[in-house]
């Protein structure tokens, strides 16, 4: 049975379509709350700003420098990851686990460590 779409055929109705799925969430309301901070403390300045929002100033330039730089776009006050760039990894370990990579990591352990042995429990952590 073959599918029936009214709006086949009609220019650019998909790329209309796409935008309005794309820009529905795209302005938070997290980022429509910092806006109006901004406005806020334009109008009053810094110290009913920080009395009346509990947002510090270094925040509120922080904002204001996201907006300048995304050319006044709302979305540019949406929260972002406040992920670590570079996670630190523990200290002695191999960062992948390539299996040449680890067994030249277990030799030169026991080579080192007078305590481990090749057949020692340690030696099969990593299989």
């Amino acid at each position: 049975m073959r599918i029936f779409n009214k709006f086949r055929g009609t220019k650019g109705f998909i790329s209309t379509w796409e935008r309005v799925i794309r820009f529905k969430y795209m302005i938070s309301e997290t980022a429509k709350e910092r806006c109006r901070i901004l406005a806020f403390w334009e109008k009053y300045g810094t110290a009913a700003t920080k009395e009346a929002f509990k947002v510090s100033r270094p925040t509120l330039f922080c904002w204001q420098k996201s907006l300048k730089t995304q050319l006044g776009k709302l979305e540019a006050l949406n929260k972002k990851s406040t992920a670590p760039k570079s996670k630190l990894l523990p200290a002695g370990r191999p960062v992948a686990l390539d299996k040449t990579k680890v067994i030249s990591y277990k030799s030169s352990m026991v080579k080192s460590s007078p305590r481990l042995s090749e057949s020692s429990s340690c030696s099969s952590i990593y299989f």
